[in-house]
Parts: structure tokens; sequence; C-alpha cells
């Protein structure tokens, strides 16, 4: 067991401020690239990543970036991060924070991510004068910025924590810039930011804010972004294809009709989203294919011209995916991996593709590239899985599927085909209790399918080891929330009969 205590003393201006302490104490050095990456959500200012083979994804520009990181990809960031610290210090860590003020957000996913690991526990203590506070170049630069009050300095400060992720540090550096100055562009970073990190709402109030502060480019941008907050990010309930397929258009027409520039070809991108959504995937395809073949046109630098056409390509990819056209999907994920080698997450939706079409082999091909850019990534043993599965070779598939569960912090979506995998191994004692320790039904928001599997398989369990009243409960209690689910009636009848 490692002792590591940490004070934290007054409210920070940045994120993850615990999390570089604990790094500092730790002496935490990243070597691979994957370690380098993920490390920079920490400290986006004064660490250089130092390796010529990064994907063009993780090398662009802060100042006119295309791509944006999820709450769910910096939830994976700090797992990668999490691990590498684990397999480097070997020993559990035991963490003492000591501090007078609630943790920032940032620091607080880090150690949940750190804890749900196995890395270590961690101990909170209201009495931070007892460890003097450590020095932290990242809270001294914002703080030192914030002060000082140079609209410069703080947006450019603003644009690196996006760029990697901090949408926190950045939210705080832009409400200090608007105080200052009602700028479009402030307005349009902070809804950005917001998006980032799942605020939708909040997001969409800024991005407006930037409209109506800004000329006809600012309308452009920001109806893209609220287009996609329309079609993909809004919660379920505010989500609607009509409204952003009209934010598109609007934005559409304010473009010069004799100029196919960058913005009309993203433009007509979004819109090929809503055509995909909607079925009509061939216009989809026409739209992406011209975009592709306008890019070539722009005076775009090689590394712009790469990423945006990278997107392009993968988007084109999907929807020759969605038609079944097998050789002009694989043609286009071929291309896209040509592209940009070094983006693990190519590599594993292709294998997805091949694996959907039971090309294993040339699917575990990529997979090992995958792990080979980064050991960490959850779905990477899940497709190792279902090709180990493939090969009737179920103790590793089994431990692949188990790997995935673990390196997603025991998610949802990797639960099932562990526990799966247990009952082809007859282990129902261990799949009952994984299930048991998993409350997958107070989760609200779990699909029907992956509930009604679930609780299908923790029914079986429970009749296998003869506890068979429970059992019922089970599917009374999963027809109960689902009444027309026809697979729980199948299921109900023949527990019925295995009983009498």
């Amino acid at each position: 067991m490692m002792n590591v205590e940490i004070g934290v003393n007054g409210e920070n201006l940045s994120n993850f401020h615990a999390a570089r302490l604990i790094c500092n104490e730790l002496n935490y050095k990243p070597f691979h690239l994957y370690e380098q990456e993920s490390y920079r959500l920490l400290h986006p200012i004064n660490f250089q990543v130092a390796n010529k083979h990064r994907s063009l994804t993780e090398a662009q520009n802060y100042q006119k970036q295309l791509r944006f990181y999820t709450l769910d990809r910096i939830k994976r960031v700090l797992n990668t991060l999490v691990f590498s610290i684990k397999n480097r210090v070997k020993d559990k860590l035991k963490i003492t924070i000591c501090h007078s003020k609630e943790l920032d957000a940032g620091s607080k996913l880090f150690i949940d991510a750190l804890v749900k690991n196995g890395a270590g526990t961690v101990e909170y203590r209201a009495n931070p004068s007892s460890i003097s506070a450590s020095a932290d170049i990242i809270e001294e630069t914002v703080k030192q910025a914030y002060s000082a009050a140079d609209p410069n300095q703080m947006h450019q400060l603003a644009l690196q924590f996006l760029s990697v992720g901090d949408a926190w540090t950045a939210i705080t550096l832009l409400k200090r810039l608007l105080s200052i100055e009602m700028n479009d562009e402030y307005f349009y970073d902070i809804g950005i930011a917001y998006s980032q990190i799942g605020d939708t709402e909040a997001a969409e109030f800024y991005l407006n804010k930037s409209k109506a502060y800004g000329n006809a480019k600012r309308v452009i941008d920001s109806n893209y972004v609220l287009a996609m907050l329309y079609a993909r990010h809004h919660p379920k309930y505010l989500r609607s294809l009509s409204k952003a397929e009209e934010l598109l258009n609007e934005a559409f027409q304010s473009l010069k009709n004799d100029e196919m520039s960058f913005h009309k070809i993203f433009n007509r991108n979004g819109y090929a989203l809503i055509l995909y959504r909607r079925g009509k995937i061939e216009e989809a395809i026409d739209i992406l294919l011209t975009g592709i073949s306008n890019l070539q046109k722009n005076n775009l630098s090689d590394e712009d011209h790469g990423l945006h056409e990278s997107v392009l390509t993968y988007n084109l990819a999907q929807c020759y995916a969605a038609l079944n056209r097998f050789e002009e999907a694989s043609s286009a994920f071929k291309k896209l991996i040509k592209m940009d080698p070094y983006y693990p997450e190519n590599h594993l939706e292709y294998a997805k593709y091949l694996i959907n079409h039971e090309k294993f082999d040339s699917a575990y091909h990529h997979l090992m590239h995958a792990k080979n850019l980064n050991p960490y990534i959850p779905e990477t043993y899940s497709y190792f899985g279902l090709y180990y599965l493939s090969k009737d070779k179920i103790r590793l598939a089994k431990d692949s599927f188990e790997k995935a569960y673990r390196l997603s912090n025991q998610s949802d979506e990797y639960l099932y085909d562990f526990v799966y995998a247990l009952t082809l191994e007859n282990d129902y004692d261990k799949c009952s209790k994984i299930i048991h320790e998993h409350p997958f039904n107070k989760e609200t928001e779990l699909n029907e399918e992956l509930y009604v599997n679930l609780s299908i398989i923790k029914a079986e369990c429970l009749l296998h080891i003869k506890s068979e009243a429970e059992a019922a409960d089970v599917l009374h209690a999963a027809i109960k929330k689902y009444p027309k689910n026809r697979l729980l009636r199948e299921n109900e009848k023949r527990l019925c009969k295995e009983i009498l």
C-alpha cells in the first residue's frame, strides 16, 4: 500500500487540480503515446506530446479545432490515465485529500475512475492546513491570467483547455471574458464547452447568443453546432431532425452560391446526417462524395485537409455499411485507415464491421492494431471476445469480455457479454454474483433490449443455482416494467414449465 497525501486549499479556478497533485506525488511521467495523450487532459498548456505518430484528431491545432471531446470520451481518457498509473505504480494507493472546499468536477471524475478501477482508496479530511498546498503550475497560470484580465491571453488559454476536453476550466475563463466584453466568439466557444460536458441546453443558450452578437459567418458556424445538438446530442425529448434541417438550411442560404467553401461542405455533411437518419442513405452518399471531391479544391493545409476528409470518409463508410454494400464500405474504411492510421477508433469501427460480416481473421488484424495504439479501450476486448467465440475459444472469449467490462468502469454496455460468457462455462454462481453487484435494475436510462436480456440471464442463473422463487421474481419485475415484451413472456412460460 502506497500512502499519498495532498492538500487542496481554497477554491481553484482550474479543473483536475487534485488529479495533478496526485500525479505529482506519484512522480508519474507518461511514456507511451496513449499515456501522453491522456496526460494532456491534466496539462494542456505545459506538456508537449513527443511523438510524430499522432492521430489527426489528437494532433489538431487548438485554434481551429474540428473535433471536440465529449464527456464519454473524457471519461475514457481518464480511464487510460488511471490504468497507466496502476500499471506503473503496482502498489494500491491510499490517498488522503485534505480540503476546505468541494473538489472540482474533473478531479471528482479522476478519483471516481481511480477507485472504480481498483487503483486505490480515497479518504477525505476537512483540515487542509495540516498539509502544505503543493505547487500546481496550471492553477497558477490560470489564476494569473484571470487576474490580469488580458482578453487575448485568457482566450488562448480557454481554447487550449477546450481542445483537450477540460471544458470546465474553459468555461471559467470564458465567463470572465464575457464579463469584460460581450463577444460572439466567446459565446460560441462557451457553447462548445457546455456541449462537451453534456449540458446541451446551456450550450444552445450560448450558441444563440453568439448568433445575436455575431455576423453572418458566426450564424453559419453556430447553426451547424445547434443542428448537431438537435440531431444527436440533446436529450431525446428535445431532439428534432426537422429543427436540425431548418438550422442547416438557414446557414446554407447565407453562403454564396458561387463559393464551394469549407463551411458549405460541412454544412452539407450535417445535412447528410439528417438524410441518413431518415433512411435516405443514397442521397447522403451523393452529398458526401461531392463534399470529398470539393475538399480537393480548397486551399487547406495537408493537416487540415486530412482531418476534414477523414470525417467525411468515416460518414461515407457508415452509409455504405448501412446499405450492406460490403466492398464499398470496406474500401471506405481502408481509405480512412490509410489517412489516419494512428486513430484506434478507425481500426475498431472496421473490425466491428468485419465481425458483423463474419470476416473474423481480418477483424483480428485491426483489433491488434487498435490494442497496440491504446491497450485500455474496452471496445477492443469486447470485439476480441466475439472473435474468440467464433473460434469456440470460450475461456479466451470470457476473459476478453471481462476485461472490456473492467476497463469500462463496469459499464452496462459490457455487462451482458461478460455474464453470457460465464453461462457458457456453466459458472452460474459467478454470473449471478456479478449481476447482483451491478444494480442494472435501478438504472432508468438502460434501454429495453439490454434490460430484458439481463433480466432473462439473471433469472436463468438463479434457476440453475436452485433459487426458483427469485428467478420468478426477476422475470415478474421485468414484465411489470415491459408488459408487452415477447421475450419476457416466453421465458416466463419456460420458467413455469421447469419449476413444475
